[in-house]
């Protein structure tokens, strides 16, 4: 991918799924959020019809490519 100064990025993408009570959820986005500042949120989808509750997440790492 390149920006509009032709700077070349470089884009990591992650689908993740977990499963807990929906407490610790929140907690663990809490976590990544203050752990990895550059992380750049997709999709968030909660299916909490059968337990336990389970978050399917989409996140990307953006950081400067060589």
């Amino acid at each position: 991918m390149a920006t509009a100064t032709g700077v070349k990025v470089k884009r990591q993408a992650l689908e993740l799924t977990v499963a807990g009570p929906y407490a610790e959820l929140t907690r663990y986005v809490q976590t990544l959020e203050k752990a990895l500042p550059a992380l750049r949120w997709g999709a968030m989808k909660v299916n909490s019809e059968q337990q336990p509750t389970e978050l399917t997440l989409q996140v990307w790492l953006v950081g400067g490519g060589t």
